[in-house]
């Protein structure tokens, strides 16, 4: 391992070039100098956007040697390689789970320490992983940056985004072995468990309240309007 000399004072994570330091400290005081040109996502280190545009280029300059996948990041590339080794370097060092990448190491040691390093500037929300602020934040902003190919509907999540997906492609991946009953979330398939079972489900109303628009599709007959 090489030296990490340069340290976080808020959350104790190393860097070995303070310009890496510099950057992440960004991800604490939420600023995000540097944009992509083509769809506005900021970021905390001015190399980021260049590995962004890839998405944007379909770029994947990063080839597997065992495979020929391709891949926009070197440590995409690296995480595959491990992977497919079997070969996982970084182990947690209170539970012993084995992990492919430094990084999901350290998101798993923050599951036991309950760290939570990132923190939206507005409200002070904190968060352990820096992904998770990155897509809470758009609660402020109103930023949806993932499309519908099919229909154009934009949504802030990934999530969202597949979900909103199956109206399209029909898919219901969630299915009640007893009755065959199928559902595009897990979510309807609870509440048509709880009409089985005679527990009241949660009402349509609050359901719309708590999905974004064009993701709640017909639930099961006789759900409580």
């Amino acid at each position: 391992m090489g030296e990490r000399p340069y340290r976080c004072a808020e959350c104790g994570c190393a860097f070995a070039q303070n310009k890496q330091l510099l950057g992440h400290r960004r991800t604490h005081t939420s600023e995000w100098p540097y944009k992509c040109g083509e769809c506005g996502k900021a970021f905390t280190l001015i190399t980021n956007p260049v590995d962004h545009q890839r998405i944007h280029t379909r770029e994947k300059p990063f080839v597997c040697d065992l495979c020929g996948k391709r891949f926009t990041k070197r440590s995409s590339l690296l995480g595959h390689q491990w992977a497919a080794r079997g070969d996982r370097p970084h182990p947690c060092r209170v539970c012993g789970k084995a992990l492919c990448k430094k990084s999901e190491r350290v998101n798993n040691h923050r599951t036991h320490t309950g760290e939570r390093p990132f923190k939206c500037y507005e409200c002070g929300k904190a968060f352990s992983q820096k992904a998770q602020l990155v897509v809470y934040r758009r609660n402020h902003t109103g930023e949806k940056p993932l499309h519908c190919k099919a229909c154009g509907r934009s949504y802030s999540q990934k999530g969202h985004l597949t979900v909103h997906w199956r109206t399209h492609t029909g898919e219901r991946p969630f299915e009640r072995t007893e009755c065959g009953k199928t559902c595009s979330q897990k979510a309807h398939l609870s509440i048509h468990l709880q009409i089985h079972t005679g527990e009241k489900p949660l009402p349509l109303r609050r359901m719309r309240e708590k999905l974004p628009e064009g993701v709640l599709p017909a639930l099961a007959s006789g759900h409580p309007q």
